[in-house]
């Protein structure tokens, strides 16, 4: 949770990450399967409109991570 003084700004839970690695040597490079972090989280957003309190917005993130050799 991120506060700005006594109201909150945004909540993030439930982290989910799931990690496929790489085979360290595989027999052939080409089609080996790669390192691939795959994570979830939810995002929580207080809203308020005109002084009134409205239903938090919730949105569930998803990211995808892949590692690339560069040399």
């Amino acid at each position: 949770m991120k506060y700005a003084g006594e109201a909150m700004e945004f909540r993030l839970y439930s982290l989910s990450v799931n990690v496929r690695n790489a085979p360290l040597a595989p027999s052939d490079p080409a089609n080996a399967q790669r390192f691939i972090a795959d994570a979830t989280i939810h995002l929580e957003v207080p809203v308020s409109f005109t002084g009134k309190i409205l239903p938090p917005i919730r949105i569930n993130l998803k990211v995808k991570a892949r590692y690339m050799s560069v040399f």
